[in-house]
Order: structure tokens, then C-alpha cells, then sequence
């Protein structure tokens, strides 16, 4: 399923928070969704974040197509994980009824770091 053009400016503007600056970036899930970010930075990336919405949000990291568990965020929890070169940090909303919302914060500048959606579909 293609994303529609909202998607692309909220991705799209967040992707220019986040890279500006190591200073914290709200962004939102839609339901089922994930959001991922980098993939394609070549140094370690450390993600901090927290969960600010009211549903859980799972963190994995994935690698050449293949997704490994992290762990589930709680409403209110914290997470900081180093993400290998390469790898790409996901997030995925658990609730397929209510968006999740996630402050992200990383440790510093990455040029050209990709950030997008997942809708279910995909």
C-alpha cells in the first residue's frame, strides 16, 4: 500500500528534527503502524526514547530484512538502544485502535538518515 502525502511531510519533517539536532522529536504511530528509522548510517546509532502515548510500542531492530525483538515500551516507559551500522531501529504501534505517540532523541548528527512508515499492508 502507498503512502499517502501526509505520511511522506510528517516523515519528512521529522526526519529534519531529529537530524538537526540531538534534541528530543515527538513523533506519532498510526494504528498497527511502525515507524523506522536509518538503515543506512554507517557508524552506531544510539535511539533514547519515550513512550508518551497511551498504548505499548515494540522495539526491534532489523537487519537485512530480518527483525529481532527489543523489547515492549509501556505508556510512560524509557528505552536507549545502540543500533548496529546499518541496522534499522522500528517501532511499531502494539494497538491497532489508538495511535501511539513516541519521543525519539538521538546520541548524534546522522546525515541522510532515512525515516518512514510501515502501514500493516506492507
Amino acid at each position: 500500500m502507498m503512502m499517502n502525502r501526509f505520511a511522506y511531510a510528517a516523515a519528512f519533517a521529522l526526519a529534519a528534527t531529529i537530524a538537526a539536532a540531538p534534541a528530543p522529536a515527538q513523533t506519532l504511530i498510526g494504528k498497527g503502524d511502525a515507524f523506522l528509522l536509518g538503515g543506512e548510517q554507517r557508524v552506531p546509532m544510539r535511539v533514547v526514547g519515550r513512550n508518551t502515548g497511551r498504548v505499548p510500542v515494540e522495539v526491534m531492530a532489523e537487519t537485512r530484512g530480518k527483525r529481532r525483538a527489543i523489547g515492549i515500551v509501556a505508556p510512560g516507559g524509557r528505552f536507549d538502544q545502540v543500533f548496529a551500522a546499518g541496522e534499522i531501529a522500528v517501532l511499531r504501534n502494539t494497538s491497532n485502535v489508538q495511535q501511539a505517540a513516541v519521543k525519539i532523541e538521538l546520541n548524534r548528527q546522522l546525515f541522510n538518515l532515512s525515516m518512514r512508515y510501515q502501514l500493516p499492508q506492507d
